[in-house]
């Protein structure tokens, strides 16, 4: 009678890494970690480089607007001086109008009378 037989296990045509094999493999990839992190390394100094140049613009940014509101607030307080000096100017001018028109008029009135009544006497028609 016949005999059963266990099933034969398989056996894989690929031959396996050997161990050395496999410690390269793993020494490729731990010099491949090791030059992304040193890539990543330089690329985080260049990127801080880069924030510190960012930050110094801000901080100069910063300086020249506060530099820009002061300039401009003494404009504006310069603005205001010139336009009262221009006001003061204005009465000044009109106050001088005033008085020098009351000066000729006294001096007209007290030193050429003599001679307006004489011109107004040979004017006269009868």
């Amino acid at each position: 009678m016949g005999r059963s037989r266990a099933p034969v296990a398989e056996t894989s045509t690929v031959a396996q890494p050997s161990t050395a094999q496999l410690v390269a493999l793993v020494d490729n990839e731990g010099q491949g970690e090791s030059d992304r992190h040193k890539s990543n390394r330089e690329r985080l100094v260049d990127l801080e480089a880069q924030l510190t140049r960012l930050d110094e613009k801000v901080t100069k940014t910063s300086a020249h607007e506060q530099r820009i509101a002061m300039l401009e607030a003494t404009l504006t307080q310069l603005v205001e001086s010139v336009t009262e000096l221009q006001d003061n100017t204005k009465e000044a001018v009109h106050h001088l109008k005033e008085h020098t028109i009351e000066l000729f008029a006294r001096t007209d009135t007290h030193g050429a009378k003599r001679g307006r009544v004489q011109e107004s006497e040979e004017f006269e028609e009868p």
